[in-house]
């Protein structure tokens, strides 16, 4: 990951002299290495916390907390969206989080993409009550070659 770090930031580093809107996708893809790195964070909570449960759970909240904060802060664009929430479902099922996929599904609708709307928001009627073959199934549906934007 440090190898992937020091390479985008020389590619960051020359265009962000160009423009904003030409390295930000470069300034994405480092969120999302520095959120791969806290899904090893969040897998590895029990550890960390020396084996207390309560303390992993805290753990944990904090790490989902930050991502919903960071959320925020970003581009109000469905690539962006869908490139961070890819990574988080590593760890965090769709199940897990509906407010965000919902605010998602949202977004894809203003953006126009339905099809991907009304997936977001059948996986996580679907998800809240299924079992993880049911949820792979689904996720598989709306990140697979047939959801092209």
């Amino acid at each position: 990951m440090e190898r992937a770090r020091e390479l985008l930031g020389v590619e960051l580093a020359a265009l962000v002299g160009e423009s904003y809107e030409r390295a930000y996708g470069d300034m994405v893809r480092v969120q999302q290495l520095t959120e791969l790195e806290e899904v090893i964070g969040f897998s590895n909570a029990l550890t960390l916390c020396n084996g207390d449960p309560a303390a992993a759970e805290l753990h944990r909240v904090q790490i989902c907390e930050m991502w919903r904060g960071r959320l925020k802060g970003v581009q109000r664009n469905v690539e962006v969206w869908q490139a961070l929430l890819s990574v988080r479902t590593l760890v965090l099922p769709m199940a897990e989080d509906t407010h965000t996929w919902l605010k998602f599904a949202s977004l894809c609708r203003k953006s126009g993409r339905v099809r991907w709307e009304r997936c977001a928001v059948l996986c996580c009627a679907v998800l809240c009550c299924a079992g993880l073959s049911v949820q792979l199934v689904f996720q598989t549906l709306l990140y697979g070659d047939s959801m092209t934007p």
